[in-house]
């Protein structure tokens, strides 16, 4: 299984999407600074996971990153959350808001 995600920074009021195969120690890594590129590890205050989907192939996880990345939107990245919200109860749906 692999995941796109999406963190958020109350304190900053930022976004960051990424995807892993593994959501949970990835989310560790970003609160103890353990990324690559650094971007959540240089930001002031806590990464909350706000949001995932499950993809079967690491292509298709890749592919939708870049999509929801391309929008460049807040607002995009807020209906996405707010509509996955809505759908958290149905077991059918493949994404999940916190």
């Amino acid at each position: 299984m692999n995941y796109v995600y999406i963190l958020y920074n109350k304190e900053i009021d930022k976004y960051y999407v990424g995807y892993t195969g593994n959501p949970n120690q990835r989310l560790k890594d970003h609160g103890k600074g353990k990324t690559r590129r650094h971007y959540t590890k240089n930001q002031k205050g806590n990464w909350g996971l706000k949001y995932y989907e499950i993809l079967e192939s690491q292509k298709e996880t890749i592919r939708r990153e870049q999509e929801i990345k391309s929008k460049k939107s807040r607002e995009y990245i807020r209906n996405l959350i707010a509509r996955k919200a809505k759908c958290a109860g149905s077991s059918m749906d493949r994404a999940t808001a916190f």
